[in-house]
């Protein structure tokens, strides 16, 4: 049987109403939509009487930055005009809907994804129902481009059906190999445009059949476990690799790379017909609350923890992610609304190298008649 996206719905503490879906399948509404109780009645018949619309959870609405987070040898600078371009790919309909059926609701993730990206100040691309071919055109095409070379960062989101072994499925039902097909091309080899700026890849798509249906108790474990596997063997330690070295200083393939997956390897990911799915949302609603002034990795923690108390389905599954990181060694904050040229960054930056005790600076820029206070800020831990 071909993984496909699990297709179950979001419960609040308080739920007011519920309204059928499909066979078993109830969606329950948080108190926000203040949508009034009603008996034998369907939601879409109250919707008509209250006039309200239960598609609009919440609008997304990026709260501006307030200081700068501008430590060249901490941060990754952010404070282009266009900070860069946002590619998002969605697979909602299918060539072969019997196999994988179409993914009713994931056109919410698109316009979500859409409105908080713009806000950070990327240029958004979107792009829906991609065949296989027309996917690795607009990959290769996406990170050959040359606005990336005056640009901060780069972010990508796939969005379509999934299957183990790291595979999302193309509107033709043939497989993309995640690692090979699409990290692979923004890497510093193939994407050198890109080099030492931060690539956020959002991945949303099974990674399996499996369901979490969570825990009522902790397990209890005894002992200390590793994942590292002992070389005791003498075959083992004969292909174990020997350090080298060399005088010449090589650069890095792999680095400035953050990979989100909406699920665990294995498991399904959730998805709302109205909400769109688990995982969009809570990213979403995360980084327009916290982009001001918190870095990208603790906003993705921040999405775990919402993930864990916010969401369940109606047959009690909850739904887990993680995220990978490959040589991203510095703090990323968005600093949305915030922005300077080249020059300013490189003053702002001499200050904070030369404030190494953490106080704070301002200084004051003047752009034709247009006075703007900036507060630089060196975080030190």
């Amino acid at each position: 049987m071909a993984l496909r996206e699990n297709i179950v719905l979001r419960s609040s503490e308080k739920r007011e109403s519920a309204e059928i879906l499909g066979e078993n399948s109830v969606r329950y509404l948080s108190q926000t939509v203040n949508i009034k109780r009603t008996s034998n009645k369907s939601i879409a018949s109250s919707n008509e009487e209250t006039g309200e619309d239960i598609r609009t959870v919440f609008r997304i609405l990026v709260e501006r930055g307030r200081k700068y987070f501008l430590d060249l040898k901490r941060f990754y600078p952010m404070c282009s005009k266009v900070r860069g371009h946002a590619l998002i790919i969605n697979n909602e309909k299918f060539s072969q809907r019997d196999i994988y059926p179409n993914r009713k609701g994931s056109s919410v993730d698109i316009e979500n994804l859409d409105n908080l990206f713009s806000q950070l100040g990327f240029l958004v691309d979107k792009c829906e129902n991609m065949k296989r071919n027309e996917t690795f055109k607009k990959l290769i095409d996406f990170s050959e481009m040359k606005d990336h070379i005056d640009a901060d960062m780069a972010v990508i989101c796939i969005s379509s059906h999934g299957s183990e072994n790291g595979k999302v499925i193309s509107a033709d039902c043939l497989e993309i190999d995640l690692e090979t097909d699409i990290l692979r091309r923004f890497n510093n080899q193939y994407c050198p445009n890109l080099k030492g700026k931060p690539k956020f890849f959002m991945v949303q798509a099974c990674r399996g059949d499996e369901l979490d249906f969570g825990l009522l108790t902790p397990s209890p474990t005894s002992g200390i476990m590793t994942d590292a596997k002992k070389m005791n063997s003498p075959t083992q330690r004969k292909y174990r690799r020997e350090r080298t070295f060399s005088e010449i200083p090589k650069e890095l393939t792999w680095e400035d790379m953050v990979i989100a997956y909406s699920t665990l390897p294995g498991y399904v990911a959730n998805r709302d017909h109205f909400r769109g799915t688990w995982f969009i949302e809570s990213i979403c609603k995360i980084f327009m609350e916290k982009a001001c002034d918190t870095p990208l990795r603790d906003m993705l923690d921040e999405v775990a923890l919402d993930l864990k108390i916010n969401y369940i389905s109606e047959v009690g599954t909850k739904q887990s992610f993680n995220y990978d990181v490959r040589h991203f060694y510095k703090k990323l904050y968005f600093n949305p609304g915030l922005y300077l040229d080249s020059k300013e960054q490189w003053k702002a930056s001499t200050l904070i190298d030369e404030d190494h005790h953490g106080r704070r600076r301002a200084m004051s820029e003047s752009q034709g008649n247009k006075k703007v206070d900036a507060e630089f800020l060196n975080c030190l831990e």
